[in-house]
């Protein structure tokens, strides 16, 4: 029995660090971060619901594939509205506003906020559903705010990872593998919400994921 719960321990961390150097391996060129990200949510969020069937590297790389332009163009996005939005708030003080610049830096944080935000469901949502761009950021954005508290707490486990690997800079080669297994306990968690039989697939339609109001 014990040696059963090390092997299983022993086994999710080396899964983990599969995942993340996969990432950092794919992520290389820059621009493809976004679909490196999709790629290893995907392969994560299937260990979470235990549908792993696939080796990771190959799990990985198909989702890499088939999700490359959507991830890329979602990533490009999010990077220019932050920049944008980050330089703003920077340069508000600085340039001729009078007292309209304290608008502007609120204004400024908000859209970044949502951005990351955003970042937060959107690699994961594209990884586990076959939907436009827009619906991409319509609900990611829905439910960053619907879920502020898991939102929150995912940014705040994004942190910890990056502290972590301060601390131990070799961790870097891992960090993703890392962040998007435990985070996607409660990405998952949310989509069964909408979805109950989001375990059952490997991908499914925007129909298949409906947001109530409640």
């Amino acid at each position: 029995m014990i040696e059963s719960k090390w092997y299983r321990l022993a086994s999710k961390l080396s899964d983990m660090m599969i995942m993340g150097f996969l990432w950092t391996v794919f992520s290389l060129p820059i621009i493809t971060i976004g679909a490196a990200t999709t790629a290893v949510f995907y392969t994560a969020t299937k260990k979470v619901t235990g549908k792993d069937d696939e080796y990771i590297s190959t799990a990985f790389i198909k989702s890499f594939k088939e999700n490359f332009f959507k991830s890329t163009i979602i990533f490009v996005l999010l990077i220019i509205v932050a920049a944008i939005s980050s330089l703003n708030y920077i340069l508000a003080p600085y340039i001729s506003l009078g007292l309209f610049h304290n608008t502007v830096r609120i204004v400024s944080a908000f859209i970044l906020l949502q951005a990351i935000g955003i970042a937060t469901f959107s690699f994961a949502y594209i990884a586990r559903f076959n939907v436009t761009l827009k619906e991409v950021i319509k609900n990611s954005f829905i439910l960053a705010n619907k879920h502020l508290l898991i939102t929150l707490s995912n940014l705040a486990l994004f942190l910890a990872t990056f502290y972590l690997v301060v601390l131990v800079p070799f961790l870097l080669l891992f960090m993703m593998g890392i962040y998007a297994y435990f985070a996607s306990f409660s990405i998952v968690k949310v989509f069964r919400k909408y979805n109950p039989d989001f375990d059952e697939f490997h991908e499914m339609a925007d129909e298949d994921f409906v947001i109530d109001n409640d």
